[in-house]
């Protein structure tokens, strides 16, 4: 495509559709999607944590083994450019549950143990969403957005909640080690590491077992393999990359646990699982880290690295099989996607960022994305604008950011240091690790992102430029 063309047919988006404070989305039609028996599909969501780009063999790993999730991509659809809004823990987790920018959501830090503050309860999540579309909901492993009761999961739509508030990686206030719930109630304390994985499976497939007759959600956010790492007894010393490779394939093995108990009960042809993670590997840890598949960055910035993860969806009776899809997409498109699946309702009294993806889901009954809606990454820690996609192009605005300086080993942390990006573009579809800039090649181009991206910041702020959120950004929730 010229880009004459393309900024042409992203001009119309912009005007028409896409951007922030023109429009905000109706409710949704009703389930579209459904088996031969109007049954809406059940679905499993499963996000890992610090997961790369290049840590499944599908995704060319070559030096780790992850055949059921190798089985999910060559059964179902394997995304290429999919996207978190953010690279860190809470502000994607908010965004993938709401539809929404985290910046929209005034979500814009990392919540800690003692956090007064979390993701406003009344906030309308995947969980009350499908709740009231008749889904039995299951939050369980890690939430990450509010460590008080009327920030957890069972005040934001889910039925149960199995798991821990935070990353496992903290130290817990109360001196008595990481609280294990089970809905409301503690049921442990300071859990071996090397447990979570399994365990937060068991749970999830008795969740399914128990709910088999009816529609039912589970969000599985599986802690691994964030820091600190640690695998059962049967996945040690198995893989080739030491400790982290022997984490990603008890997470490969405990996916394919989940497949074969929707198997045994025969669900799969009713059920849509998805696969992906919460944004890029934290770099600084060196041999305990993942790795970007040689994209730029990693968590904590906006590089390719950083935000673009796996994403498989796979379905039998639903997603398209043997798939390989090259439109860019993001977290924030679950929502509307799921809403329409599910015969949801998707909110009318508030912007709603995410567009239905049926169409790269399941088949072309559906609306058509267009591959070059603008995509918005905000940082991770402030209210600022630091990049944006657009087609092929990324471009960069000038910001300070955060890059590995020096890698830590075996669990310890190394070190980062600060660096200046200047106003750069790329060409995603030519120069996947962003390394040749053309903004002086392509000025016309650099000039429409510009004029897109400064919607959005009217709308959702920019501390770059000075910008206060808009009236459309909603308030964080506290505890009460």
């Amino acid at each position: 495509m010229s880009v004459k063309c393309l900024i042409a047919c992203v001009t119309l988006i912009a005007l028409s559709a896409g951007m922030p404070g023109v429009h905000t989305l109706s409710a949704s039609d009703g389930s579209d999607g459904n088996d031969r028996n109007g049954d809406p599909p059940n679905i499993v969501l499963i996000y890992t944590d610090d997961m790369g780009f290049g840590e499944l063999s599908s995704y060319n790993a070559e030096d780790l083994r992850t055949p059921r999730l190798d089985q999910m991509a060559d059964e179902g659809v394997r995304f290429t450019n999919f996207y978190n809004s953010s690279s860190a823990c809470s502000t994607s987790r908010g965004a993938l549950l709401t539809g929404s920018y985290h910046q929209r959501l005034s979500v814009r830090t990392v919540f800690s143990p003692q956090s007064d503050r979390g993701l406003n309860p009344d906030e309308i999540t995947l969980g009350d969403m499908l709740s009231e579309a008749g889904f039995t909901t299951a939050a369980i492993g890690k939430w990450h957005l509010g460590n008080a009761p009327n920030l957890r999961p069972n005040a934001q739509g889910f039925d149960l909640f199995y798991g821990i508030p935070v990353s496992h990686d903290y130290n817990y206030p109360d001196g008595k080690g990481m609280p294990f719930y089970e809905n409301e109630r503690i049921i442990d304390r300071q859990i071996p590491d090397e447990l979570y994985t399994q365990r937060l499976t068991d749970r999830a497939i008795t969740f399914i077992e128990d709910n088999r007759d009816d529609p039912f959600f589970v969000y599985l956010a599986y802690p691994m393999p964030h820091v600190p790492l640690a695998v059962t007894d049967r996945f040690k010393d198995r893989s080739q990359r030491g400790l982290y490779g022997d984490v990603m394939e008890e997470l490969d093995h405990n996916v394919g646990r989940i497949l074969d108990t929707l198997e045994e009960h025969d669900l799969d042809d009713n059920t849509i699982v998805l696969f992906l993670s919460d944004n890029g590997p934290w770099g600084s840890y060196g041999n305990h880290a993942g790795l970007t598949g040689g994209l730029r960055g990693g968590k904590r910035n906006t590089f390719e690295g950083g935000v673009r993860t796996p994403m498989i969806a796979w379905g039998p009776g639903h997603v398209r099989s043997g798939v390989v899809e090259d439109a860019p997409a993001m977290t924030i498109d679950l929502f509307p996607t799921f809403a329409h699946l599910a015969g949801g309702q998707i909110p009318d009294d508030r912007v709603v960022d995410g567009i239905d993806i049926r169409s790269l889901l399941l088949d072309g009954r559906y609306p058509s994305v267009d591959p070059n809606r603008p995509l918005m990454f905000y940082d991770y820690s402030s209210n600022r604008l630091f990049s944006m996609r657009m087609g092929p192009w990324k471009l960069h605005f000038p910001h300070r950011h955060q890059i590995v300086d020096r890698e830590g080993h075996d669990g310890k942390r190394g070190s980062y240091r600060w660096e200046n990006i200047g106003l750069s573009l790329y060409n995603l579809d030519d120069d996947p690790p962003e390394t040749e800039n053309l903004a002086g090649a392509h000025p016309e181009v650099v000039n429409q992102m510009q004029q897109i991206a400064d919607q959005y910041r009217n709308d959702l702020g920019d501390a770059l430029q000075d910008i206060s959120p808009g009236p459309n950004v909603r308030p964080l929730g506290t505890a009460e």
